[in-house]
């Protein structure tokens, strides 16, 4: 049962999740968590989340959709990817929408990799560490970390940087 205001009778999950969702927009996982943390059942908060799902208040593909979107232009599309699987969002529908912004923004291989190179700037490498091999791969491993593939990691570092020798 939902937590009452002082003199005000209690919320149901419905009326809660409403609420929740007039502040911002929620992932259905997000939406369920926040709905437990607030003592309603699961049999409760499955009833709210069928209902905003009827209504069409919570669509996890919307919001995978506007994530991607907004975040094409400063995080690498693992970086996205990633995101959107700790927010709840099923595997199926992010690479559906991932496939999707990505055909829609044609260029996003070049922002990715003047993301890359950024953040590779960022961290001013110095001559030696560029010609040194394994300097090379800790600046490479910086970048898949980020979520960068190996392939934007590699030409990151052979554009960025001339592709300045390296030894093994």
């Amino acid at each position: 049962m939902g937590r009452s205001v002082a003199g005000h009778p209690p919320r149901t999950a419905v009326q809660r999740a409403l609420s929740l969702l007039e502040q911002r927009d929620y992932t259905e996982q997000r939406l369920r968590d926040k709905l437990h943390q607030s003592g309603y059942s699961t049999e409760e908060t499955e009833d709210a989340l069928a209902q905003m799902r009827a209504h069409h208040y919570i669509d996890d593909e919307r919001y995978a959709r506007y994530f991607a979107e907004t975040h094409l232009a400063d995080r690498s599309i693992g970086r996205i990817r990633q995101d959107l699987m700790n927010r709840g969002i099923d595997r199926d529908i992010i690479a559906l929408v991932l496939e999707e912004v990505c055909l829609e923004n044609p260029e996003h291989d070049a922002m990715e990799l003047e993301q890359a190179c950024d953040i590779l700037r960022k961290k001013h490498p110095t001559p030696e560490q560029l010609a040194d091999y394994a300097g090379r791969q800790k600046l490479m491993a910086l970048l898949i970390r980020k979520g960068y593939s190996l392939e934007i990691a590699r030409e990151a570092l052979d554009r960025c940087y001339n592709s300045a020798p390296y030894q093994h």
